[in-house]
């Protein structure tokens, strides 16, 4: 059984407030189902510094303004409502968007194809686990 994630307790026990009671049927769910929920942690901006630093042959400064205007641009793309197709990552489409006081909220879709696959190849078909003889 997975452990749920202390930030959903804390968005579920919470009432929310203003702007925050936008995303509350979202936290809602994602801790009442609590068998599928998996720990998450946060990725900010440093932490991906320094994980393309470790895959790359950059300079610290040169990959902050590079992924600086690369995370620009995407969040420019997804208020325009554009689709991302970015392999690795996958596709990207914007359900719902909301403009808060605030700021804005963007429910957005990411389909990613399943390990071992190319992007676009479905399993149709394929059995789940070999047939025990």
């Amino acid at each position: 059984m997975a452990k749920k994630s202390s930030a959903s307790k804390a968005v579920v026990a919470s009432e929310p407030e203003g702007d925050l009671a936008v995303l509350a049927p979202l936290a809602e769910v994602e801790a009442s189902d609590a068998e599928n929920t998996v720990a998450a942690t946060v990725m900010r901006k440093k932490d991906l510094v320094d994980r393309v630093l470790k895959r790359t042959d950059t300079k610290k400064k040169e990959a902050r303004e590079i992924i600086d205007a690369v995370l620009e641009e995407l969040g420019l793309a997804l208020t325009r409502g554009d689709e991302l197709n970015l392999p690795p990552l996958g596709k990207a489409k914007v359900n719902r968007q909301r403009d808060l006081v605030s700021g804005e909220v963007l429910i957005v879709k990411l389909r990613r194809a399943g390990a071992g696959q190319e992007s676009g190849e479905e399993s149709v078909g394929a059995p789940l686990a070999d047939a025990d003889d």
